[in-house]
């Protein structure tokens, strides 16, 4: 790889530090740079890939490079440079920056596909996309939110709880492990619903098929009080649900191509960074 585009989070390397120091190695090894400050959390970001860019340098955290992600839509490879705390989707530490960078040159590395997430209203909402996951929680009162899931259009079930979860792989280490939904292997292909403190103890995360199709509509309040939901995605855009309104949710037509570096398996990594965080 020869040409690169560095996208950074101003909030992380705030003296561009970072940035400056991997631009000045690749300049010197040759390669063309180019480069991007992502705005704050929220910001109406637009991403045009530079001609010939072979590869999307991330600096920041995972909430960066799941912004990164939904900009790239799949375009190009992308590698992250950890400046957050766990770091599960960043390949490259301050440490090691000048070594990765080297094998990034050289193209020694392996490349790994990640699925992502699709939702979209039945009011013709434009589709959006999640590389972690799409949460549907109460929008602005306390109130506990029913709704329903149907799988393929046959009902799975009826909640009456907090909000759901419905996850990636990728996102299984994120809000739905910290809701005591199930971790699985980030490049495995599946869906994962996890319901956000249910009013039902047999309530439990179920996890499907990538090529399922799940729709969740929201119900009316009880005792004829307004229900008001909204649908994030990724912590980011969000998507406002009425009552009788429904979101479908899908596996997405695109993915996204993560640089992989290290050696070290999942598990081992997954052992490791949670030991950090203990």
């Amino acid at each position: 790889m020869r040409t690169f585009h560095i996208m950074t989070n101003a909030g992380k390397d705030t003296d561009q530090a970072v940035t400056n120091r991997i631009a000045d190695f690749l300049g010197k090894k040759g390669c063309t740079v180019s480069r991007q400050t992502l705005l704050k959390q929220g910001g109406d970001e637009t991403f045009a890939l530079p001609a010939g860019a072979e590869c999307v340098i991330v600096v920041g955290g995972d909430g960066t490079m799941i912004r990164a992600a939904d900009l790239i839509a799949g375009k190009v490879p992308m590698v992250g440079v950890n400046l957050g705390t766990l770091g599960f989707l960043e390949e490259i530490e301050i440490g090691n920056l000048e070594e990765s960078l080297t094998k990034l040159i050289a193209g020694d590395f392996d490349m790994e596909t990640r699925m992502m997430l699709a939702g979209s209203s039945v009011t013709g909402h434009e589709k959006w996309h999640a590389l972690n996951d799409i949460v549907i929680a109460r929008n602005g009162s306390l109130r506990i939110l029913e709704f329903e899931i149907y799988v393929n259009e046959m009902l799975l079930a009826t909640y009456t709880a907090d909000g759901m979860i419905v996850s990636t792989p990728t996102g299984s280490t994120a809000y739905n492990l910290s809701a005591g939904g199930p971790i699985v292997e980030p490049d495995a292909s599946a869906i994962l619903l996890t319901p956000i403190c249910p009013h039902n103890l047999n309530s439990r995360a179920i996890v499907l098929s990538a090529d399922d199709v799940v729709k969740i509509r929201i119900l009316d309040g009880r005792s004829g009080m307004e229900t008001k939901a909204a649908a994030s995605f990724d912590g980011g855009r969000e998507l406002e649900l009425l009552p009788n309104e429904s979101i479908t949710i899908s596996a997405a037509d695109i993915v996204t191509k993560l640089i992989r570096l290290n050696k070290e398996s999942f598990l081992k990594t997954l052992s490791r960074k949670m030991a950090v965080s203990s």
